[in-house]
């Protein structure tokens, strides 16, 4: 399920359904922010995901069929931390997959958003991955002017606790505000109350239509007669094709979300495809930064990560005929190369005399793999564990205050 709450240590069950309906399905792959967890080649498509880590996890299932072909899906989760309260939820309510713009409307986003156990402390807006403002109050909006192109919308809420989700994300087409691209060229935008005789062909939202009828088509009664959304259209107009059909990109890697070390090199990897026509190239970029045109399949580029948070990563890619699509994934960049944290006992904890304490720790790699983690009482080495889940148990043998702390070791790849 999209958006779906975890607690740290869950073990998450992943099942896809996977069907096709000229072959058989050879496997389901399910990978976690872009890296392979587990490959399934038989019907039930499930794999348990154990013992998961606090933070937020892009699924995807990616299904082949006996013939090759790919298809997949994807979900976001969070994992919360077991007593770190509960994180906001938050929807994007406008605009839907349905809403229609133009170039140069004045444009207000909303999202709703709220706090089981706490309060709302804003919600930011993005769009194409681009923060362009945040709300701290309810009604959550924020203006913006539409651009031509195809467009990403998404917003992410920030509770007080500072636990964070995001929403799920909208694409949505502005049309431009003179219309006219690739097989629409030269043809005009239709515009209500204009005079149109039988046989005039107008552009309206990416298609083409002739007028049958020229009064209903110079009728200034838009509901009724503007093609493809007046409510009797069809009786005025006759639909001719699509104007021109713009590529379709798709981030490979990295994974929306993911997190990459500063300093390292990240290979950016799009697939993009054109319906109607061929790809002349694929822009990248980082941070609105162009990091390159790659002009043949499969498209790529790298980039050195640099600065330290979140990053927007793009990719455009454009087609013979010059129409343009887009796809963008934003990534955290961290400076910590290892981390560890303790998370049993909590701070303060009080046990008795001759009673076990179990530890447990967490322990991640950006560049390498965790090949132990050390527990250490007042400095001293008591316990190691060389395998997730890291934990282990000590006694105190006398009465005093102690200091448990874990240090890990990895080993680079």
């Amino acid at each position: 399920m999209n958006n779906a709450q975890f607690t740290d240590g869950d073990s998450i069950t992943l099942s896809a359904n996977a069907a096709d309906s000229d072959g058989a399905v050879r496997d389901v792959e399910f990978m976690v922010n872009g890296a392979s967890v587990a490959v399934v080649d038989q019907a039930p498509y499930q794999f348990v995901w154990k013992n998961v880590a606090v933070g937020q996890y892009t699924i995807t299932a990616v299904v082949t069929d006996n013939e090759g072909a790919v298809t997949q899906d994807k979900v976001k989760i969070a994992v919360n931390p077991a007593d770190g309260g509960v994180p906001p939820v938050v929807d994007l309510a406008y605009p839907t997959a349905n809403t229609q713009m133009k170039a140069g409307d004045q444009v207000v986003l909303k999202a709703n958003a709220s706090d089981t156990d706490g309060a709302v402390a804003r919600v930011e807006f993005y769009v194409d991955n681009q923060l362009v403002g945040s709300d701290e109050t309810s009604p959550y909006e924020m203006p913006w002017t539409a651009t031509e192109g195809s467009h990403t919308f998404k917003v992410k809420a920030i509770d007080t606790d500072n636990l964070e989700v995001w929403s799920q994300e909208v694409t949505v087409a502005v049309e431009g505000s003179s219309g006219g691209s690739g097989g629409c060229a030269g043809v005009p935008q239709y515009k209500a109350g204009t005079k149109y005789n039988v046989g005039d062909v107008v552009q309206n939202m990416n298609y083409k239509y002739e007028c049958d009828i020229a009064g209903w088509c110079s009728s200034n009664s838009a509901w009724a007669y503007e093609p493809n959304t007046g409510a009797y259209w069809q009786e005025a107009w006759t639909e001719l094709g699509i104007c021109a059909i713009g590529p379709v990109v798709n981030f490979t890697t990295p994974a929306d979300n993911a997190t990459v070390l500063a300093g390292e090199n990240v290979t950016l990897a799009v697939e993009a495809t054109d319906a109607d026509g061929s790809i002349a190239g694929v822009e990248f970029f980082a941070a609105g930064q162009s990091l390159g045109v790659d002009t043949q399949a499969p498209y790529s580029a790298n980039w050195l990560a640099s600065g330290n948070g979140e990053v927007s990563l793009s990719a455009v890619a454009t087609d013979n005929e010059g129409n343009e699509g887009k796809a963008g994934v934003l990534v955290k960049v961290s400076d910590q190369p290892l981390v560890a944290s303790l998370t049993s006992p909590t701070s303060g904890t009080t046990v008795g005399l001759g009673k076990a304490i179990n530890m447990a720790a967490e322990a991640t790699s950006m560049s390498g793999t965790v090949t132990k983690v050390e527990f250490l009482v007042n400095g001293r080495v008591v316990a190691t564990d060389t395998s997730a889940p890291y934990t282990a148990q000590w006694i105190p043998g006398s009465v005093g205050s102690y200091t448990i702390s874990a240090l890990r070791q990895t080993t680079r790849v």
